[in-house]
């Protein structure tokens, strides 16, 4: 199995979701890169643990097959920004849109 860096939050959730099942993969390797994740899902036999938006149009071309979704591992993102004389209207809108959500 292909897994995330053990420097990513992430990855510490993965640890904690097969510890929590009892499952004990033979991880192969490990990397940061989403992109190289995608690259080893597409050309290796293993299981790669990867966020499904990395994917999600190789899943369609059936270049690669889900197998199993993990429902209780969230990735945190950040929207950052500063405070601007003449804000974009869309990223106002957007900021607005995020802050009700959360």
């Amino acid at each position: 199995m292909y897994v995330p860096s053990a420097a990513l939050e992430i990855r510490i959730q993965i640890d904690a979701y097969l510890e929590r099942n009892n499952i004990k993969p033979n991880i192969v390797g490990e990397t940061d890169d989403v992109a190289l994740l995608r690259l080893l899902a597409i050309s290796t036999k293993c299981l790669v643990a990867i966020p499904e938006i990395g994917i999600a149009s190789d899943v369609e071309q059936k270049k690669i097959k889900i197998v199993h979704t993990f429902t209780d591992i969230r990735k945190k993102y950040y929207a950052i920004t500063r405070q601007q004389k003449f804000p974009n209207p869309i990223s106002a809108l957007l900021i607005k849109k995020m802050k009700n959500e959360i």
